[in-house]
Parts: C-alpha cells; sequence; structure tokens
C-alpha cells in the first residue's frame, strides 16, 4: 500500500515537532523565580549592647531542686560575669530580672524588696563570683552629690554605686564610699599622685565584703 505524498510530509512534520518538543523539554534551563529585590538591613540598636551572652562551657548541678539558673555575660574586655544558680524565691523579695537599658548596657537580674521606703532608693545586690552580695536603702537625694550607678569596669571589678561630689579639688581624687553591710561609709579626697605608690581600687573579695582601696608599694 503507497502512502501519498501529502501524508508523507504530514507524518515527517509530526516527527519533526516531536523531536524539537523533547530536546527542548530537557535542553531548557530549570525554572528560577524572578528575583526581588529586599532593602539593606539597617543596624539595630542591639549591636551596640555592651554585655554579650556568653555560652557556659560547664554548668554546675543545682544546689537544691527548683533552683534556677542565671546565664553568664561576657564584658567587653573579655572576662565573664554571672552564671549560677539563685533560689527560685526569697521571703519578703521579687527577683527582677536582667535587661537592656536604651543605651545598651546590661543590668543584671537582681532581689528586690516588696516594701517601699518613701525618700529613699533600693541599690540591687549582685553576685560577686562566689557569693550574693546584699543590697542595700540609700537617700532619694543628697545634697552636692549626684549618685553614680555600679558598673564593671575593664580590670574585672565590681565598683559598687557611690555619691559622688559636685565639687571638684584640683590634684586630688575623689574615692567613692560604701556600704559594709550595715552602714554606709563615706567617701574621701585622696591624692592624685603619691610618690613610691600605687593605688589598689577597693573590692569585693570571695566573702562578699568590701576591701577599701588604698596606697601600696609597687
Amino acid at each position: 500500500m503507497k502512502t501519498s505524498p501529502g501524508r508523507q510530509v504530514t507524518v515527517l512534520g509530526f516527527i519533526v515537532f516531536i523531536l524539537v518538543f523533547v530536546s527542548s523539554a530537557f535542553s531548557a534551563p530549570p525554572y528560577k523565580r524572578p528575583y526581588k529585590s529586599r532593602p539593606p538591613r539597617h543596624p539595630t540598636w542591639h549591636s551596640k549592647r555592651l554585655y554579650l551572652p556568653a555560652p557556659v562551657p560547664h554548668k554546675p548541678l543545682p544546689p537544691k531542686r527548683g533552683y534556677l539558673w542565671v546565664p553568664r555575660y561576657r564584658h567587653p574586655s573579655g572576662f565573664y560575669i554571672g552564671g549560677y544558680w539563685r533560689p527560685p524565691y526569697r521571703k519578703g523579695y521579687i527577683w527582677v530580672e536582667g535587661y537592656w537599658t536604651p543605651d545598651g548596657r546590661w543590668v543584671f537580674g537582681y532581689w528586690k524588696p516588696v516594701e517601699v521606703r518613701k525618700g529613699y532608693v533600693w541599690v540591687p545586690g549582685f553576685w560577686n563570683g562566689y557569693v550574693w552580695v546584699s543590697g542595700y536603702w540609700r537617700p532619694e537625694y543628697r545634697k552636692g552629690y549626684i549618685w553614680v550607678e555600679g558598673y564593671w569596669d575593664d580590670d574585672g571589678y565590681w565598683i559598687p554605686g557611690y555619691w559622688k561630689p559636685l565639687a571638684v579639688r584640683q590634684g586630688y581624687v575623689w574615692v567613692p564610699g560604701y556600704w559594709n553591710g550595715s552602714d554606709w561609709v563615706e567617701g574621701h579626697w585622696r591624692p592624685a599622685v603619691k610618690p613610691g605608690y600605687v593605688w589598689k581600687k577597693g573590692h569585693y573579695n570571695r566573702n562578699g565584703i568590701w576591701i577599701p582601696g588604698h596606697w601600696e608599694r609597687p
């Protein structure tokens, strides 16, 4: 049986169409969604934080059941602060969780008394790495002075909050007062330089006792 020339052309055209379709299907690049440009990410205030959460290489076991872990933080100088277990409650107090201030400073969690004293402000206690140093009440105002909040200095020392005089004495440095656990010990002026001596900063020892600043021979 012979096929007509017209039918041969139709069959040949159909075969060519199939070959072109198959080759294009296998050779075409995979489908990609059209790219949408995104606005640049602007840094947030979180990038200005002075204290960063730090991992715990070894978390000790809690001293008692129910204790809560307070994470440690890394100071810009590299040393670590915090990392301890606290009791879930304390009679007469509430626990205030740590928080970031608008200027990027980390305020560590602390125990706050439930009671309120008119004309006074609570100075939070803190963990000095060995024991909990209790807080205390201070007057809200003091004539001729301003209150400086406590902070960790670059040497790893906790500088507790203190009253600083508004007046300035040429050639002298103000040595802050401190709370000795029962009374406020007044600060004083010291010479900025003492030949043959170096000034040692005041600090809390392992037992939570304040060691006042003093002159020592190098």
